[in-house]
């Protein structure tokens, strides 16, 4: 009979805090801790101050899940300020056609290669760029434009034609695919 009113009880106190999904994991003391208050008046205080707690845990609950919502499939989690994910090894983001930001100063390391790739175009952009390679480096496109292109770049083999008495001369049969502007 005892635990069909603290069940009454807890359902009657959950069903006015509201709708709450959760998982709730009860723990039983040994018995040997246990003490039953004498009088019923002691036992209905005793019950109160359970169910005091049980709201209270709730609240607690709802308050850490209420940036959260999720229809089974999907999870959205809208914070007012920021979010911050961490791992000890590794974190991974992926999200579809959707873009990462990252603020501040950066640093891409991988072990064997980095690979980017867009589907319609990639644009590096910054005040200074540069580009190393301790051994070379290869540009390999359909059409290379340097400084936003302009002249053919001249090869070796190369017709350039210098007018009489020297000065800047002209590229003939340069490169079709290397354009450098000026």
């Amino acid at each position: 009979m005892r635990h069909q009113f603290i069940l009454c009880s807890t359902a009657l106190s959950l069903a006015l805090a509201g709708p709450v999904a959760a998982q709730v994991t009860l723990v039983q003391p040994p018995r040997a801790q246990l003490s039953v208050p004498a009088t019923p008046a002691q036992q209905i205080a005793a019950l109160q101050q359970q169910v005091a707690a049980l709201q209270a845990a709730v609240v607690a609950l709802q308050v850490k899940t209420q940036l959260m919502t999720s229809d089974g499939k999907n999870l959205s989690i809208a914070a007012p300020g920021n979010i911050q994910i961490q791992a000890a090894n590794m974190n991974t983001l992926v999200s579809g056609n959707e873009s990462a930001t990252i603020g501040g100063s950066q640093t891409l390391t991988a072990t064997t290669g980095v690979s980017m790739q867009g589907g319609t175009g990639l644009t590096l952009s910054a005040t200074q760029v540069s580009v190393k390679g301790n051994a070379s480096v290869a540009l390999n496109g359909g059409m290379i434009t340097l400084n936003s292109g302009g002249m053919p770049a001249a090869r070796v083999g190369s017709v350039v034609t210098v007018p009489p008495g020297g000065g800047a001369g002209s590229i003939i049969n340069g490169s079709a695919t290397v354009l450098i502007g000026q």
